[in-house]
């Protein structure tokens, strides 16, 4: 009775409108298109029924029928969306809700089952006014939608079914004229975080690893960029209305962080101020002049708070002091969300962004000693035009600890320099072996050196028992 007083409405609005012109149905998705078009929300929006998917024209579908219907032939047809729930009532107004061929409102369509609130599927009883072939297009306006999870699309399963029984078995109905299913809206993230890396910069050996060098990311002999970021949303992404999301639709007012961390640290000047300075988001691509860091940079980085500030492409760039040692090391940089209220916004995760190396040379004794009875040195030699510095330090087992002795030395330009193990580390904690270290300000290709370990005989005035290895050369 239910199905034949919507069916009896359905005619007797069709006989008023007759074939009056009735705004056709905006097509949307094209379900027969080699690469249809389907918009794309925001992952991190919550599509229920305070904010809905609002629908927009873009969100409605066009498929051909499938099977053709002659003049006066009654069909079904069924929608079931699959990741969705209807937050309003699917119509059956011909040429304004659905239509066949672009025939408008002379065909006589009736929800007979499903297409209200909640439901997530809608079944229509068309009876055809004219002949339409099995190619002639189905044009359907999608009402609001609730999202039930943004990890997954929202899909929709047209059929043509020839009696009622078959379109409410759905898709598998025996009677099942037609089928076919598409993708109608999906999800990406909508906060927008790219990193371009740039060439690796070097710190001069020349000038002691105080200033930087020209080439990589080298701005003048004290700047260098690190690379540069882009921060935002993505301009193609959608919030529930349609319109294009906002970075106030993803982030709190306050709380979110660009973080920038290195493996070794970052020196800086003699202050607090001076810190914050020494890195800083610039006003372009190229470390103009920008915003600087918002804490005193740690050992390891530094942070930026973004205040739901959005980047054009931007430097991350570097400013030293001049007076102390630049350190090599690699960089990265990540975002720190304080989510909006109701939303899923998430951090992003670290991303490479650049690297600092000295061009001076750095090697490695793995194994020295401090045993009584035995002499152990690190025998440095030097091609290089000028004197250079040499920085030792000691490599411990873990729990041993070194009572440092001397760690500067200078080795002259073309000469030799022999370094006591002992020199270095008097003494340990526990035990007598460790490893060596010498950070050398000159070119690597200009120092090499060799490990020794031996005994002497007081007597004789000779070494006995000589051992010697090649000083190790890590990649610098």
């Amino acid at each position: 009775m239910k199905k034949y007083v919507l069916k009896a409405t359905a005619l007797a609005i069709g006989a008023l409108v007759g074939n009056a012109a009735v705004a056709a149905v905006t097509a949307g998705v094209d379900f027969d298109a080699a690469t249809p078009t389907v918009s794309k929300y925001a992952k991190e929006l919550a599509y229920n029924n305070a904010t809905p998917i609002i629908n927009v024209n873009a969100i409605n579908f066009t498929t051909k029928i499938g099977f053709g219907v002659s003049n006066g032939q009654t069909r079904y047809i069924r929608i079931d969306y699959a990741n969705a729930t209807l937050d309003a009532a699917h119509g059956a107004v011909g040429g304004t809700d659905i239509e066949i061929n672009n025939n408008g409102a002379a065909d006589s369509f009736a929800v007979v089952q499903g297409g209200q609130i909640g439901d997530n599927y809608v079944i229509y009883q068309v009876t055809a006014a004219a002949d339409h072939a099995a190619s002639a297009s189905v044009d359907v306006k999608v009402p609001d939608l609730r999202v039930t999870s943004t990890a997954s699309a929202v899909n929709v399963t047209y059929s043509l079914h020839e009696t009622a029984v078959s379109a409410v078995a759905g898709s598998a109905g025996a009677s099942k004229l037609y089928t076919k299913s598409q993708d109608i809206i999906t999800f990406a993230t909508g906060l927008k975080f790219t990193v371009d890396t740039t060439p690796t910069t070097t710190a001069s050996v020349e000038q002691s690893f105080l200033k930087f060098k020209t080439g990589g990311g080298y701005i003048n002999d004290t700047t260098a960029k690190l690379g540069s970021i882009t921060f935002g949303v993505d301009a193609t992404v959608l919030e529930h209305d349609g319109s294009g999301v906002d970075i106030a639709d993803l982030l709190a007012a306050t709380g979110t962080k660009i973080v920038l961390t290195g493996d070794t640290g970052i020196p800086f000047g003699a202050n607090d101020t001076a810190k914050k300075a020494s890195v800083y988001i610039a006003a372009d691509a190229d470390c103009a002049a920008g915003t600087a860091s918002t804490t005193v940079p740690t050992a390891t980085g530094a942070s930026f708070t973004t205040d739901l500030n959005t980047y054009t492409t931007r430097g991350i760039c570097y400013v030293v002091n001049g007076t102390s040692a630049i350190s090599a090391s690699t960089y990265s940089v990540r975002v720190d969300v304080a989510a909006a209220a109701g939303t899923s916004t998430a951090s992003i995760a670290d991303k490479a962004i650049g690297s600092i190396v000295r061009d001076g040379t750095e090697l490695q004794a793995p194994f020295a000693t401090i045993y009584a009875g035995t002499g152990n040195r690190a025998v440095l030699t030097s091609l290089h035009s000028s004197d250079a510095v040499v920085t030792a330090s000691a490599i411990t087992e873990d729990g041993v600890t070194c009572n440092t002795g001397t760690t500067t030395f200078n080795l002259k330009s073309g000469k030799q320099l022999f370094i006591n193990a002992s020199d270095v580390c008097p003494t340990l904690s526990v035990g007598t072996r460790f490893a060596l270290k010498f950070i050398i300000a000159a070119p690597n290709n200009k120092i090499s050196g060799v490990y020794n370990s031996y005994t002497y005989d007081a007597t004789t005035g000779k070494v006995t028992d000589l051992a010697s290895y090649p000083l190790q050369r890590p990649a610098n």
